[in-house]
């Protein structure tokens, strides 16, 4: 089973936004090394590369975009699931 926490996600999503992982890094408040060891440790896990790294920024490889895919609909699930809670908290 892999773990992915939720700033892993839009890393990847803002990697594949942006084509840059120093924009990237900054639109989701981590330091440029930082995102670029998450993006490491996340590939070495998955034993695939997410993104063909490019003397010009990056650009997401077709398993990348498989799994971008899938981080969108991961984070929309959560934010969903969150304001579910919140509302039945609040009619409780």
């Amino acid at each position: 089973m892999f773990h992915f926490d939720d700033k892993d996600l839009k890393l990847v999503l803002a990697v594949d936004r942006c084509g840059n992982i120093s924009e990237a890094a900054r639109s989701v408040h981590l330091a440029v090394s930082s995102a670029s060891a998450r993006l490491g440790e996340l590939e070495s896990r998955l034993d695939v590369r997410l993104f063909e790294r490019r003397s010009h920024g990056v650009r997401t490889t077709p398993a990348g975009e498989v799994f971008v895919r899938h981080a969108r609909k991961m984070i929309l699930e959560a934010d969903t699931s969150a304001t579910v809670v919140l509302w039945v908290l609040s009619i409780s």
